[in-house]
């Protein structure tokens, strides 16, 4: 005679909901990066000047303006930053400082 099989108890939804926050937040701590001194003195020039272009980004560090708009995207994607406005006539905004990232 065979026993029955043993039965297995699954761990509930909830259990699995919260592991996938978990491994959201690990994932996010381990891609963000420390920003470079570039990026560092871009955010220095937006405090100064929300309206700062990436020309005059480009003149004061010595790179590129394809450069700088990396740089803009990284900090826009890594929510240091935002653009408000249109092309000509928008300005930037501080988000939050390398200090509040690394907490």
């Amino acid at each position: 005679m065979q026993s029955a099989p043993a039965q297995i108890e699954l761990p509930s939804l909830e259990f699995f909901n919260k592991r996938k926050e978990d491994v959201v937040k690990d994932v996010t701590k381990d891609v963000t990066k420390e920003l470079t001194d570039r990026q560092i003195v871009i955010i220095e020039m937006i405090k100064e000047d929300a309206y700062v272009t990436t020309y005059e980004m480009s003149q004061k560090t010595g790179v590129v303006t394809r450069t700088i708009k990396r740089d803009l995207e990284y900090l826009q994607s890594a929510g240091f930053i935002i653009r408000i406005g249109v092309r000509k006539e928008g300005k930037w905004i501080i988000i939050s400082s390398e200090e509040d990232n690394n907490d």
